[in-house]
């Protein structure tokens, strides 16, 4: 038996808020995208053996999700070979590790029996979902998301919204060669060093998102959903100013970010820490003139540009009997 599964990246909009005791933390808005995608293919084998992209990461999430199944008192296999064939950059604020591990995740379950594994109990196998919750609620349903951020950190937080976003809309991605994004004890020491978001900040963060960019989306107002996309991320980004040093990662992405408003496109931003720059358009030959454009511009070495459909479904598994 082999199963092979494969899943979207995440971008991230920006939360909605932190560091206020007695409210909800964090939360978050952002979206799926097909590409660039993770998948992996996994089979039982008498020696664990993770090959390809991360296999550090695949080989520890791999045996953590076992010993969970393990201490459930179900049936497990003793090992697994796994091999990813394609994983998004890590750390560039496409979601990567979130994704990567609920993929390895799912693929243990698959191979352990456990196909209705549910969403809470998956994110705890791949240990994920500790502060935003929009790329593992991606990894079930696809589309743009809203949640609302948790009491408790052991938690995923509740779905608020989840839209389809319609299939002829694209993303442009450029994502800076030359830096990375904040992770791992970096982005501890951040969220410890930063103040709170004000409450009257996070007020205006849920006004955009439930009176512009909601509605917007479900009415399919391209231009309207686009400013707010830009506005609520240049908002999020200025709370982070004092460890970016500026609502955005570095002058780079910000000269992107510029580039892509000034060739008319609205919906605009870095995903996350960054340093992936976004710019959202309305049809595949948009994508393809801002594209070419930004190539003019901007050194090849300099930046890795692409263009990725939306993702409307979540991830895809496949099951091969012997």
């Amino acid at each position: 038996m082999k199963v092979k599964v494969r899943c979207s990246s995440r971008l991230h909009f920006g939360l909605l808020s932190f560091g206020i005791s007695g409210t909800r933390q964090f939360g978050g808005v952002g979206a799926m995208i097909e590409h660039p995608c993770v998948e992996l293919e996994a089979l039982p084998s008498e020696q664990g053996l993770a090959s390809g992209f991360e296999s550090e990461r695949v080989d520890h999430v791999a045996n953590h999700a076992l010993d969970y199944i393990a201490q459930q008192g179900q049936q497990s296999v003793s090992a697994l070979a796994i091999h990813v064939r394609h994983s998004p950059p890590a750390h560039v604020g496409l979601g990567s590790g979130t994704q990567l591990g609920l993929a390895v995740a799912r693929a243990v379950c698959e191979l352990c029996d456990r196909q209705s594994v549910g969403i809470n109990e998956l994110a705890r196998m791949a240990d994920r979902g500790r502060r935003s919750s929009v790329g593992t609620h991606g990894f079930f349903r696809g589309g743009l998301i809203v949640e609302s951020g948790t009491v408790e950190e052991s938690s995923i937080a509740p779905l608020l919204s989840r839209v389809p976003i319609p299939d002829t809309w694209r993303v442009v991605l450029a994502i800076p060669t030359f830096d990375q994004g904040i992770s791992g004890k970096r982005e501890e020491q951040a969220f410890g060093n930063l103040g709170p978001i004000p409450i009257k900040t996070t007020d205006k963060l849920c006004r955009l998102v439930m009176l512009d960019l909601l509605p917007s989306l479900i009415e399919s107002d391209f231009r309207t959903f686009s400013e707010s996309i830009y506005q609520f991320n240049r908002e999020v980004g200025e709370c982070f100013s004092m460890w970016q040093g500026g609502p955005y990662s570095s002058k780079q992405v910000e000269r992107a970010i510029q580039h892509f408003r000034s060739e008319g496109v609205q919906g605009v931003g870095q995903s996350s820490w960054g340093p992936t720059v976004f710019g959202i358009v309305e049809t595949s030959a948009d994508a393809d003139l801002l594209q070419e454009g930004f190539k003019r511009l901007f050194p090849e070495k300099a930046f890795q540009v692409s263009v990725s459909r939306f993702s409307n479904q979540g991830a895809e598994v496949t099951v091969f009997n012997a």
